[in-house]
């Protein structure tokens, strides 16, 4: 018991000491005494503090226009090159595409046609393009594709009695 009390003020005494110790170094950096750690060097009478220094200076952006230019993922670090002929719209052939179905929705028209050369479908609502064509209406049952003057009409096809699809 003895023992314990002994070494309880024997921390004490040490940390009571460390304590006055840290309270006179904070005094002394606030004095501004050049011997401690942190502390900026005073000028001396006539001289001038040196200038910190200067970031470097950047050059324009437009420097960087070659960086820029060439692709970096590209094994010749070449831009791709650009077709000379500007692409034309393919014409749509009326047998091209069928239409698949209709939806009507308060908030959307919607037409499925199905390409018969690859076998895919494409979903189009009013608005969209197809192959340079732009879908101009969807009604039930029809679709109205529009490429200038050009107009197109598909419908669905029904099944006749005796066909089953």
């Amino acid at each position: 018991m003895m023992m314990a009390l002994r070494q309880t003020l024997s921390l004490l005494v040490v940390c009571g000491a460390l304590g006055v110790w840290v309270y006179l170094q904070w005094t002394a950096v606030g004095q501004g005494d050049p011997e401690v750690a942190g502390a900026e060097p005073q000028a001396v009478k006539g001289e001038s503090l040196p200038m910190p220094p200067q970031p470097p200076l950047m050059p324009p952006l437009s420097s960087y226009a070659e960086i820029v230019e060439r692709p970096l993922f590209n094994e010749t670090r070449r831009p791709p090159p650009v077709p000379e002929t500007p692409v034309v719209a393919a014409q749509i052939n009326p047998t091209q595409f069928r239409l698949e179905g209709t939806a009507l929705t308060a908030k959307q028209r919607v037409a499925v046609l199905r390409d018969t050369r690859t076998n895919q479908l494409h979903r189009l609502a009013e608005g969209d393009q197809l192959d340079g064509w732009q879908v101009s209406s969807v009604q039930a049952g029809t679709i109205a594709l529009s490429q200038g003057a050009q107009t197109l009409q598909l419908e669905l096809e029904r099944p006749t009695q005796g066909q089953n699809r």
